[in-house]
């Protein structure tokens, strides 16, 4: 949570993430009823670049979406993070197969309409979206899907999608034809020797109060 007042440093677990095609959605499994154009010069994406897509209603079909094919293990947590960015539609929808996870988002409020999920202004209209959920088999199909009752060339711009094992989400992981892990980071400091000696040093302890008659004391 950090809120860029003061020096901070990202660190990071090991995460992967399992979207093949994280920009290049004209390459995902199926588009239905919506047709892509990739690196759009109509905006610039989160990266600075004209790397997002846009993603237009080319059917009066109620069903509007394109959707991939990711391995998962049962029991397990994971979380769909995707950037948007409003159009002439401002509804979009990230959902798994299995209804794990199905939430719907208003790119203009920049709010959570309907599910369990959560939404961030990333700056020039851009929201990156997300949403965590237990997977009860060993494969999900994430969706992303535009309004039902939007018109015919109708369009909003996507960025990023990312799942990855895990209850929450980290920073974005590019791929480009196959599943991609970032380590997880290290770091270490030198030269603190002068900071540091045999008299002093600090305890930490983590703990919980068990009873209101007979508590803890700590001398």
């Amino acid at each position: 949570d950090y809120d860029g007042t003061a020096s901070s440093l990202l660190v990071e677990p090991e995460r992967t993430n399992l979207i093949p095609y994280s920009e290049a959605f004209n390459s995902w499994n199926t588009k239905q009823n919506v047709t892509v154009a990739e690196d759009t010069s109509e905006t610039t994406s989160p990266s600075g670049n004209n790397t997002a897509s846009k993603i237009t209603i080319n059917s009066v079909s109620s069903t509007r979406r394109l959707y991939e094919i990711v391995t998962t293990s049962s029991g397990n947590d994971y979380t769909f993070t995707l950037y948007a960015k409003k159009g002439t539609t401002d509804y979009i929808r990230i959902l798994f197969s299995s209804v794990i996870i199905d939430v719907a988002f208003n790119l203009t409020s920049g709010t959570v309409t309907s599910g369990a999920g959560s939404i961030e202004a990333v700056g020039n209209d851009w929201y990156r979206i997300q949403a965590t959920g237990t997977s009860s088999s060993a494969g999900e199909v994430p969706q992303i899907q535009l309004s039902s009752s939007a018109s015919v060339s109708d369009y909003l711009y996507i960025y990023g999608c990312q799942i990855e094992e895990g209850s929450y989400a980290t920073s974005y992981i590019p791929t480009d034809g196959g599943t991609v892990t970032r380590i997880k980071d290290q770091y270490s400091k030198t030269g603190i020797s002068n900071l540091i000696n045999s008299e002093e040093g600090v305890l930490f302890v983590e703990m919980a109060y068990l009873s209101e008659t007979d508590p803890l004391l700590l001398r």
